[in-house]
């Protein structure tokens, strides 16, 4: 499988922990102030390989952070780190977003449902899309 997971990440299931997924640590960090008060704004000053229109993924990101408190944190051109303080319940809300993130990031490699599980768990969310 290639893409976002670690080589030998297996789908997830009942048995797969949340910590098992934490597994991107940058090497090093740049800090950039932007001019915007509204994280989700952030994408008309950085560039991400996935985007096609700022516009749509200026309104996705928006939502994110509406719904589950979601804000970017990182950007290294193919891919951007959000954390969020909620979590969406595994279920319809949870499967819109794995919709939306696979949209944006072509490189996740999951399905939809298997993705949808794993935002169930986890405070920290990448989207990846590459050459």
């Amino acid at each position: 499988m290639t893409g976002l997971w670690p080589p030998g990440f297996r789908r997830a299931s009942a048995q797969q922990t949340p910590e098992a997924l934490d597994w991107y640590v940058p090497e090093r960090a740049q800090f950039a102030l932007l001019p915007t008060t509204s994280a989700w704004l952030s994408v008309a000053w950085l560039d991400y390989y996935g985007e096609e229109d700022k516009a749509v993924l200026a309104a996705c990101l928006r939502q994110w952070h509406e719904k589950w408190g979601a804000e970017i944190v990182a950007s290294w051109g193919t891919m951007m780190q959000f954390v969020t303080p909620r979590r969406p319940e595994f279920g319809p809300d949870a499967v819109n977003l794995a919709y939306q993130q696979l949209t944006l990031a072509g490189n996740i490699g999951l399905l939809e449902i298997d993705l949808a599980r794993i935002l169930s768990h986890v405070d920290t969310w990448f989207l990846h899309a590459r050459p």
